[in-house]
């Protein structure tokens, strides 16, 4: 049986019009059989007008899964490769490439995990929930990879049956308001990564009222996000729950966000993600379980210093060198993919990201067995195989230098001073109420809170300590203290000028200077009402080296109300902790600067990374100036004040900031 001439086939080299002859003999089976067993992929069942060769659609399938490549811009690298002078339009048939593609896409999902391959009548429906989602081959899972005895196993042979979930979410994955879910509902219902929608938005639906919880901690952005950022979003982004250990997403464990990183979706995902796995759910019910609780290592340090003591990998029994950032790996494979999926249905979005984050999971979990080196750096990329067995040759020689650490610092103490601290850490890793040892038992005010106290003075003092009717003598000193500070980031900019510096440059430089020298004319103004003569004129001096003469730096023959005297010393004393404490922070990265310059190639970054060590060394030196500073006010105004607390800070050399 003959078909018009009207048949649209598109293949690797262009979209072509051809002419079919269909088979119409006794024994024949349907059109759509026949173009499938000729490796044509038809658009639909009925109405055959258009088809698309296997060959085709595996090219596609590999090039948007490494380049993450839109199907607009694959279909029409297609058009110009027909007639790549434009001249002669070929039929449109982009809308049909879509729903091939997806289709094709899906049936690959399927075939993965073996799902349709059911004999009964309705064999892809009866799909349960999380499915066709692939498991973490090296988490603890019940009568797969867990012995039969698991969990009696001893106290300290437990983490080796621990499931370790890490919980994220990504704005950038959000989706525009243009489809419904009765228009695009997807084809994945439920069945992989992302979970039921219909439950899901009934859920939501049934407690959208509930009051999100205030955080005790920091105000997270992505918590406290106002309405109107979300307007016109059909979704804000994704929530996700991975397998922190291997970068591997769970069943169910992945779905949209309405209104921000609100503890009502993510909440459902978590639970979700450990119902959508009945493995999971044996091993949860297996015995008695206990739940702990982490903060990533890249997201701790913006926590309270409860936080950091509580919720930090580092400090916790049996979980390696693991840093709970397995969502983030992930994300910067799929953010790629934001730019298509902003613009699709609710449906095609979740579609395309289950291929995706399949896919992923897969090519981690197929190698378990050693592939040649030569075979990795064909492939581009690390399966979990090879994964495991480079981490594994690389820490192997750190081993060694941790235990050779160790017995340097147990030698630099006696041994009852460290059997008393072993038995800190024990009883505190037993029992989280006990002393912590990492705890410090330092603490010191900052120049902001020293600020508030001095403010707080201030208005109690009524009758006393009043310079002039607007200014108090805590607020003249902390200008002080503030223009000091001022004076050494002028100083800084006059020694990083270059030789040639530019007309902006030298604007900005001068701009600054006299906006200080203002600030500081103003200042002595008032510093004079109450030290008289003990002012420096500004008249030919730089901005940056203009003595301002606080009490410290008069001296003795000018006497002060101790007050006075107090008021300077409590800020100076926190400002060397804080400088101290900024000294180690920049050492510590400009140590890492360092490792890392040893990496990179190419003229261009090296010369970012010299960059970035000049600045951290300017940020050094800035902060041992400060630190010299506060020590000689401390040591000005200690023996007059009677204090000893500042005799442990001890004179800073330049060969002291090393790392």
């Amino acid at each position: 049986m003959a078909a018009s001439d009207d048949f649209v086939v598109i293949t690797t080299q262009g979209i072509e019009e051809v002419r079919l002859d269909y088979c119409d003999c006794g024994t024949t089976k349907t059109k759509s059989v026949q173009l499938l067993r000729m490796k044509l992929y038809p658009v639909t069942g009925t109405n055959l007008r258009s088809a698309a060769t296997f060959a085709l659609l595996r090219r596609f399938a590999h090039m948007t899964l490494e380049s993450k490549c839109s199907p607009y811009e694959f279909y029409h690298s297609l058009v110009w490769e027909t007639d790549n002078t434009g001249l002669e339009l070929s039929r449109d048939r982009y809308s049909e490439f879509l729903r091939m593609t997806r289709q094709w896409q899906h049936l690959l999902l399927l075939k993965r995990t073996g799902q349709g391959h059911d004999p009964c009548e309705d064999h892809i429906n009866v799909t349960k929930l999380g499915e066709v989602a692939l498991l973490c081959p090296a988490c603890p899972l019940p009568g797969i990879n867990l012995p039969p005895d698991w969990h009696m196993a001893l106290a300290h042979h437990r983490f080796l049956y621990t499931l370790f979930l890490a919980i994220d979410t990504n704005f950038r994955l959000m989706r525009k308001d243009v489809l419904s879910e009765e228009k695009d509902p997807g084809l994945v219902r439920g069945w992989g990564f992302f979970g039921d929608v219909t439950k899901y938005m009934a859920h939501l639906e049934k407690h959208w009222d509930q009051k999100q919880e205030r955080s005790t901690c920091v105000s997270h952005d992505a918590v406290n996000k106002p309405l109107q950022e979300f307007l016109g979003l059909g979704s804000s982004g994704i929530g996700t729950v991975d397998c922190a250990h291997h970068n591997m997403k769970h069943p169910n464990g992945v779905g949209d966000l309405q209104m921000g990183e609100q503890y009502l979706n993510i909440d459902y995902l978590f639970f979700m993600s450990l119902a959508g796995c009945i493995l999971l759910q044996l091993f949860l019910k297996g015995g008695k379980t206990s739940v702990g609780f982490l903060v990533p290592k890249f997201h701790l340090p913006a926590h309270i210093e409860s936080c950091n003591l509580l919720f930090s990998f580092t400090l916790t029994l049996f979980v390696g060198r693991m840093d709970g950032e397995a969502p983030e790996r992930g994300w910067a494979d799929a953010n790629r993919l934001a730019n298509s999926t902003s613009v699709s249905g609710p449906g095609a979005q979740r579609d395309t990201l289950e291929v995706h984050f399949s896919t992923g999971t897969g090519r981690r979990s197929c190698d378990w067995v050693q592939v040649p080196p030569f075979l990795c750096m064909t492939l581009c990329r690390q399966t979990l195989g090879t994964t495991l067995q480079d981490r594994l040759q690389k820490n192997l020689p750190l081993v060694l230098e941790s235990q050779e650490a160790w017995v340097d610092i147990e030698a630099s103490f006696s041994a009852s001073v460290i059997e008393t601290w072993m038995a800190m850490v024990c009883a505190w890793e037993a029992d989280a109420e006990k002393p912590n040892l990492f705890a410090s038992t330092v603490h010191y005010d900052d120049l902001t809170q020293v600020r508030l106290r001095m403010a707080k003075i201030a208005v109690d003092d009524v009758d006393h300590l009043w310079v002039r009717g607007d200014m108090h003598e805590t607020e003249m000193l902390s200008v002080g203290l503030q223009l000091e500070e001022s004076q050494r980031a002028l100083a800084t900019v006059f020694k990083n000028v270059g030789q040639h510096e530019t007309p902006m440059q030298g604007r900005a430089r001068i701009e600054r200077e006299t906006k200080l020298c203002c600030k500081i004319d103003g200042w002595i103004a008032v510093q004079q009402l109450c030290i008289p003569g003990g002012s420096t004129a500004a008249t030919m001096i730089r901005a940056q080296d203009i003595k301002l003469w606080l009490p410290s730096a008069i001296g003795m023959p000018v006497q002060h109300d101790r007050s006075w005297l107090e008021y300077e010393y409590e800020p100076h004393k926190g400002q060397a902790l804080l400088a101290l404490n900024e000294i180690r922070s920049r050492l510590i990265s400009r140590m890492w600067e360092y490792k890392h310059r040893g990496k990179v190639t190419g003229l261009r970054e090296k010369t970012r990374s010299g960059t970035r060590v000049a600045h951290i060394q300017a940020e050094v030196d800035c902060a041992a100036d400060k630190y010299r500073t506060a020590r000689a006010a401390l040591v000005a105004l200690g023996p007059r004040l009677q204090h000893r607390d500042y005799a442990h800070l001890q004179v800073l050399n330049a060969a002291d900031a090393r790392g």
